[in-house]
């Protein structure tokens, strides 16, 4: 189905309910809105237009999947929305989703039921100018880029643990190459909501200077080897940071904090001053290990009943 506005925009007033399998829509004075029965491409559709384009927000639903083989594209303060059950694929060279400061929001498992998956290949982008990119999904496969100027967040779906640095088919995982993908924002932001993030492999973002670990539950490593490498670190946690094994990370600016158990992280310092915040209120011992030679700041070491110590620290010669 092709849909081209006559000045107004597209499911201005309430959202244009449709039941078609591809979709295609210009409106060029307005947003586009349409939910959908069933599952919903985008492109693909003989005609005058290409994929959706719009001077306003775009948003669209599927009750299935939806997949992205031709461009959506607005601008300015203006959003893009996709919502689905069963997944959202961005797939091939034309399917580029791109917005202005708006962002992209992306929920690819909307009904919760922890199915729907967000792919895209390694020729489709997701672009802003300035505004977010929030991924939400039972699961991520990404090896298309993801360019944007503000925060880059993967929410998993469901209560589903995330696995950084290896797949794992049960879990929401990300490695070390899908990570290096994300270029030009300001923060990586990853949380599993109350399930528990455990890294299972090296990651550190080569774009993105900044990382946030979300949980209600641990952040945990399965091998004390596995190792953390970014400039700022903001490790938010329920219940424990470090387990299982302590936590090995390669950072300058740290964060920690749980509201329940312990902190044990490993660091390995490699250049400046490191400035080190860790708290946890529930009671836990907090031990931060560091070696590389470097110095360390403890701006803030709190623990409810606990105890706090600093070991196997290799500080310069003064």
């Amino acid at each position: 189905m092709c849909i081209r506005d006559r000045g107004k925009g597209i499911g201005a007033t309430w959202a244009l309910e449709t039941q078609v399998s591809s979709l295609e829509a210009n409106a060029s004075a307005g947003g586009v809105r349409v939910d959908n029965t069933g599952a919903l491409q985008i492109g693909g559709v003989v005609g005058t237009l290409s994929g959706v384009d719009a001077t306003g927000d775009i948003a669209l639903s599927s009750t299935a999947g939806i997949t992205v083989i031709e461009a959506i594209t607005t601008g300015g303060t203006y959003e893009v929305r996709l919502s689905a059950f069963n997944g959202v694929t961005q797939s091939g060279a034309d399917g580029d989703i791109t917005s202005g400061t708006g962002g992209v929001l992306i929920n690819a498992d909307s009904n919760d039921d922890g199915t729907g998956g967000f792919l895209s290949d390694d020729i489709g982008a997701l672009i802003t100018s300035s505004g977010d990119v929030t991924i939400t999904a039972a699961d991520t496969d990404l090896t298309g880029s993801v360019n944007a100027g503000g925060i880059v967040s993967f929410n998993s779906t469901n209560n589903i643990n995330v696995t950084l640095g290896n797949i794992d088919l049960s879990t929401f995982d990300l490695t070390d190459v899908e990570l290096d993908l994300v270029t030009a924002a300001s923060l990586i932001k990853i949380d599993s909501g109350s399930g528990a993030i455990e890294l299972r492999g090296d990651i550190g973002p080569d774009h993105v200077g900044s990382l946030q670990l979300v949980t209600e539950t641990t952040i945990d490593s399965n091998a004390l080897a596995n190792t953390i490498t970014v400039a700022t670190l903001d490790l938010d946690a329920g219940t424990g940071i470090g387990d299982t094994f302590a936590l090995g990370i390669a950072a300058t600016t740290i964060s920690g904090d749980t509201s329940a158990g312990d902190i044990d992280i490993d660091n390995a310092a490699t250049a400046g001053t490191v400035d080190a915040s860790l708290a946890t209120t529930g009671g836990g011992t907090i031990n931060f290990d560091q070696d590389g030679n470097q110095s360390l700041k403890v701006t803030t070491a709190s623990t409810g009943a606990g105890t706090v110590s600093y070991t196997h620290l290799t500080l310069p010669t003064m």
